[in-house]
């Protein structure tokens, strides 16, 4: 199957790579803002929410979609792939 051909998505596709999405990003917004466990087995309160987060969280919701997308392709090529990302090259 050539990348260019691929289908659209279908059925509960979207929904699928969103939860996905969104189950990805809970974590890493769980580190930098909860003041501990990021996955609390209670309610939160606000006693548990840091003041200020502890780093900026910009690159985690792309780094998720950066993820999932992949995940779609595999299951269409039936190819196994390795998706690596980092800070890139300087030009």
């Amino acid at each position: 199957m050539h990348l260019d051909h691929l289908p659209p998505l279908e059925g509960g596709e979207l929904e699928h790579l969103d939860a996905w999405g969104r189950a990805a990003t809970y974590p890493s917004v769980g580190h930098l803002h909860l003041r501990s466990n990021p996955l609390p087995r209670s309610l939160l309160v606000a006693e548990d929410v840091q003041p200020r987060p502890t780093a900026p969280w910009g690159p985690c919701p792309v780094l998720a979609s950066v993820h999932a997308h992949p995940r779609r392709l595999v299951r269409w090529t039936d190819q196994e792939v390795v998706v690596l990302t980092g800070p890139g090259a300087q030009p």
